[in-house]
């Protein structure tokens, strides 16, 4: 294959699955959804909502996506949950 556009496609194509997260410096990407907070049909993005379901808000034919505007992502550990906010700074620290 001499194509370097199509095995780049390729790399960037495969494994995306819904629910994953695409960090970019645009403010939108084709083909995916702003974490923003807004809402969204059921119908109209169905795998998307099997995964994320309505852990960031909406009921019966809406969901919410994530509003990740201001935040820093992390990986969960064993002890957090999706969507759960945690503070940012050390706990219990104390100064002179």
């Amino acid at each position: 294959m001499n194509d370097i556009s199509k095995i780049k496609s390729n790399i960037i194509d495969d494994g995306i699955k819904p629910g994953d997260l695409c960090y970019s410096l645009r403010t939108e990407k084709e083909g995916w959804l702003l974490c923003d907070g807004t809402s969204y049909s059921t119908t109209d993005y169905p795998d998307l909502f099997a995964v994320i379901g309505y852990t960031f808000g909406g009921s019966e034919n809406n969901f919410n996506v994530p509003n990740y505007k201001g935040k820093f992502l992390q990986m969960i550990n064993d002890n957090q949950t999706i969507g759960q906010n945690i503070e940012a700074g050390l706990p219990n620290i104390t100064g002179n």
